[in-house]
């Protein structure tokens, strides 16, 4: 039976939370006394996982804040990585070439180029994707990268090959901990040559290596961490690129400078008095005017890059690629060809379809190229020595007339060459040697047609025998020379030359021009304009003076140039109008198709470089 509510235990004796004394707190001998229940409480731990991981919290704050102590970008670090048939630490030697050349100029302004040669180092380049992987892998800060990507081409010149490296390229600098796609880029443009490929790189290389030093440059002290670093007067950074800073701020004096110089001529031009003259570039470049045509005025163009140059540390300039192109009233150009060194001014048939040109090949050799329809150039003749000048395409293309010498030392002889094969049609006097005195001497040509060709040339007098018989007249001279026009006629049969008019012996015409029926011929003889009827020579003198006379599509006008200044003419004679009017030397007028406005070019010198005088092709309107 239960006592006291207290169940019994297994053997009848009652079960109580105090039966053990020790539990229940009893004193021995005190049995008797009851104690009143004590309750057990239990006391629960708090977890430690909480405090624990705080602990690995911080450890790990600290230990990446270490690590980014110790791995962190330097700023100061640049890691050159620009591709040229390759990396350098690939085994491209003119990659090499080229991160040395920039690394040493970085190292001069305070920057530490990543230099190869370490194991670890080459290691990390191997292994890395990208170089912006290799740097921020370096600790490097910068990398310089990008590719020229040059163009390769070959030149065939007889049983050699000339080979020829051309770049024109976007290269970057960029932050490593910069986000995704965030870089500075620039241009970088040049060419090389050689009798391989390796020379040519090698050439390349030389060109652009201080340009893109120069353009590298500016790109990292304009980034925001060298730049705030500058500004906050990080005692480091004042130090460490000092020079860096004088060299951007000459670079920028010296830029601003000369775009000023060049400003200040444009803003001349501006001014300038006479009838209102519409400009199609500005005086910085250097422009030649070939031929007007139903898309605007066809121009070689030359332009000039300048850049401050890390040893000398003076201004120095950098020939753009050459562009032969139509531009259009909107001064957008249409392009036909780039390159390098195109001698004397190309031409082109009246429509502009055919456009021919000579280009130099680095002084190994010359070509004779045309494009048709605006198509990629083809060269109908590459010749190592002979030497083309003064080009003039037939009306509608068939040929193309000029000045040929078969060496550089030998005199010029008058070609008229297939603009479909290259070969020569009709050649004036038989080759010279060199060293050998000229026979004749030319005075220029002009297309009455097609098939029709005026060309101006005296006959040079052979000088006396060095001895002479006693019964001869000493005073006895060689015959007198005149000057001769004279009709080429190509297209039937053999060609023929006819004499058209023989002048007198102290008279020159020089720098004919053809109407567009071929029925008449003006030149400047003895400074005056005069005409000539191209069938009978007929001869009618005006009383204007002026040189390189042109004729109007209808033929009625003739514009001209004299003092500098371009003048227009009526061809049946009165009085000439003035149409420009300033101190620029303006030349080569040519009327547009529709004889509406008179093309020149309009010249002055380079306020920058010296014997370098600048060109930029304008119109001004027929009154």
């Amino acid at each position: 039976m239960p006592v006291d509510g207290i169940p019994a235990g297994p053997h009848g004796r009652k079960r109580s939370w105090t039966s053990n004394p020790k539990r229940a707190g009893a004193v021995p001998g005190d049995v008797a006394r009851r104690e009143p229940a004590l309750e057990e409480t239990s006391l629960r731990r708090r977890p430690l996982w909480p405090l624990l991981l705080g602990v690995v919290a911080v450890l790990a704050a600290g230990g990446a804040g270490l690590f980014f102590f110790l791995t962190r970008p330097d700023p100061f670090k640049v890691l050159v990585a620009v591709d040229v048939d390759g990396q350098w630490w690939e085994g491209s030697r003119p990659a090499a070439v080229l991160a040395d050349r920039i690394g040493e100029g970085l190292k001069r302004i305070g920057f530490e180029p990543v230099a190869g040669g370490d194991p670890e180092v080459d290691r990390i380049l191997s292994s890395s994707r990208s170089p912006e992987e290799a740097a921020r892998r370096l600790g490097a800060g910068f990398v310089i990268h990008g590719s020229l990507a040059p163009a390769v081409v070959e030149h065939a010149i007889e049983d050699s090959t000339l080979v020829e490296a051309r770049a024109d390229a976007t290269l970057h600098v960029r932050f490593v901990g910069d986000r995704e796609g965030r870089s500075a880029a620039f241009g970088a443009s040049g060419s090389g040559f050689g009798a391989t490929k390796e020379e040519a790189l090698a050439v390349l290389v030389d060109h652009v290596a201080e340009r893109v030093f120069d353009a590298a440059v500016p790109k990292l002290l304009e980034h925001e961490v060298i730049r705030s670093k500058l500004e906050s007067g990080d005692l480091e950074a004042t130090v460490r690129l000092k020079d860096a800073k004088d060299y951007v701020a000459l670079r920028a004096r010296r830029l601003s400078d000369a775009q000023l110089a060049y400003d200040k001529v444009d803003q001349d031009r501006a001014s300038s008095s006479g009838p209102p003259i519409t400009y199609y570039g500005t005086f910085r470049e250097q422009s030649y005017l070939a031929a007007t045509g139903t898309s605007g005025a066809l121009l070689l163009t030359a332009d000039v890059s300048p850049f401050l140059h890390p040893i000398s540390m003076d201004l120095e300039w950098s020939y753009r690629p050459e562009v032969l192109a139509w531009r259009s009233d909107d001064r957008s150009d249409r392009e036909l060809w780039s390159g390098y060194h195109v001698m004397g001014v190309p031409s082109s048939s009246a429509d502009g379809a055919i456009v021919a040109f000579v280009e130099d090949l680095y002084g190994h050799a010359k070509t004779l190229s045309v494009s048709r329809q605006g198509a990629a150039p083809k060269r109908l003749r590459v010749e190592p020595v002979a030497r083309f000048d003064d080009l003039a395409v037939s009306p509608a293309g068939t040929y193309v007339a000029l000045y040929e010498r078969p060496c550089r030392q030998c005199a010029s002889g008058f070609v008229i060459a297939s603009l479909t094969s290259g070969e020569r049609e009709y050649a004036h006097g038989p080759p010279q040697a060199a060293g050998e005195p000229a026979r004749q001497t030319y005075y220029g040509f002009a297309w009455l047609d097609d098939h029709r060709l005026l060309l101006a040339h005296r006959a040079l007098t052979a000088p006396p025998p060095p001895e002479q018989d006693d019964d001869e007249d000493e005073d006895e001279g060689p015959p007198a020379s005149h000057e001769e026009l004279m009709i080429v006629e190509l297209g039937r049969g053999a060609p023929m030359l006819r004499l058209l008019v023989q002048l007198e012996p102290d008279e020159s015409c020089v720098s004919p021009d053809g109407s567009r029926d071929g029925k008449r011929v003006v030149a400047s003889c003895g400074g005056v304009l005069t005409f000539f009827d191209a069938l009978t020579g007929e001869r009618t003198e005006t009383s204007e003076a002026g040189s390189d006379p042109t004729f109007s599509p209808s033929g009625a006008q003739v514009a001209f140039v004299r003092g500098g200044d371009l003048w227009l003419m009526s061809a049946a004679g009165g009085p000439a109008a003035r149409l420009t009017e300033n101190e620029h030397a303006e030349n080569r007028p040519r009327f547009s198709p529709d004889g509406r406005r008179v093309y020149f070019q309009s010249q002055a010198h380079d306020p920058n470089i010296a014997r370098r005088v600048t060109s930029v092709i304008a119109s001004v309107e027929v009154p």
